[in-house]
């Protein structure tokens, strides 16, 4: 029997095409297929390349809802016997965060990979063929498994969780700022490097079938912080109903006197604080009086994953302070 790899198609600039082969922004996404960007896949000759289309936008579109499809239908499909892993060909606008999802709710010790490209499918230099091609020789490789939810693009791989988009069009655009990449793929070779030892896929304590009754996950959103701040937007936040509030502040999480008492009112009121930071770096406990304030330090969290985080951990255990900082210091 073939080794079967689940190639699971999303949309997003892999399945995109433009007018000319140097046309590198404003392209569509339609008509185009994984199998198109596949070809003839050669290589492939010894392996059951089994795509499947689960849906296809931008990843800017995606919602809580695209990710519960997903991983509901992964955690279905990946148990089958002969399947080795899968790949999920995704946007990646917002791939960080679909794949930090499912590193949390996924429930296999089998690889799976994230992958997508940063020019479109007509583009000289399209990268998607390659990347597809290196995520399937990761899949196979025996060292991927216990690993997981991975991404790989431009021959480098990286783990969901510290992974980030750095940049708009480079095909090297994800990066793994101050921890670096966990290994690489060359001419078909896996090789990895180190390996994060934060809990999960089957050893998080999440399920998906947790929220099978939620049409979305806690409003959550993230104040960027800036120079000569107000404290406008984190008032309108709690008046708009958040749950909780991602407060990236400058430096190591430092916060502004105006956004300081704002976010003591948000605290007071019962929304979940957390300090993350608007550049590269952890942010960890710092000044006795916002650790009173229950304000939760986001650690090596970037404000993206943790608002992602933060969004999950309410949906799943309420507005329990104590039990949201335990998750942060385990995830």
């Amino acid at each position: 029997m073939n080794k079967r790899v689940l190639i699971v198609s999303t949309g997003g600039t892999i399945l995109s095409s433009g007018d000319s082969p140097f046309q590198l922004t404003n392209y569509t996404c339609h008509g185009t297929t994984i199998k198109d960007v596949l070809g003839n896949a050669d290589w492939a000759e010894d392996i059951n390349l089994d795509c499947r289309e689960i849906f296809t936008i931008p990843s800017s579109r995606i919602t809580y809802k695209h990710w519960k499809k997903l991983i509901e239908f992964l955690n279905e499909e990946i148990r089958q016997e002969d399947v080795m892993g899968a790949v999920v060909a995704h946007g990646t606008d917002t791939l960080e965060e679909s794949a930090f999802f499912a590193n949390l709710f996924l429930k296999t010790d089998k690889p799976v990979v994230f992958t997508g490209a940063m020019r479109p499918n007509t583009a000289l230099g399209s990268d998607g063929a390659l990347n597809l091609f290196n995520s399937v020789q990761i899949v196979l490789n025996s060292t991927s498994a216990k690993r997981g939810v991975l991404i790989c693009l431009n021959g480098k791989i990286s783990e969901a969780r510290l992974t980030t988009k750095a940049h708009t069009l480079e095909p090297g655009a994800f990066q793994v700022p101050e921890y670096g990449f966990c290994g690489f793929v060359i001419n078909g070779t896996v090789e990895f490097v180190s390996r994060c030892e934060k809990p999960h896929t089957t050893q998080t304590q999440f399920n998906i079938s947790d929220l099978s009754g939620k049409e979305t996950l806690p409003f959550v959103p993230i104040i960027f912080a800036y120079a000569d701040e107000g404290a406008e937007l984190i008032r309108a936040s709690i008046h708009c109903g958040a749950k909780g509030i991602v407060y990236a502040g400058t430096g190591h999480g430092s916060i502004s006197l105006e956004a300081e008492n704002a976010l003591n009112e948000a605290s007071a009121k019962g929304v979940i604080v957390v300090r993350a930071s608007r550049i590269n770096g952890p942010v960890l406990p710092s000044k006795e009086r916002w650790s009173k304030a229950g304000f939760i330090p986001a650690g090596t969290l970037n404000s993206i994953k943790a608002r992602l985080l933060m969004a999950i951990a309410l949906a799943s255990v309420g507005n329990d302070r104590m039990e949201i900082e335990r998750i942060f210091q385990t995830y």
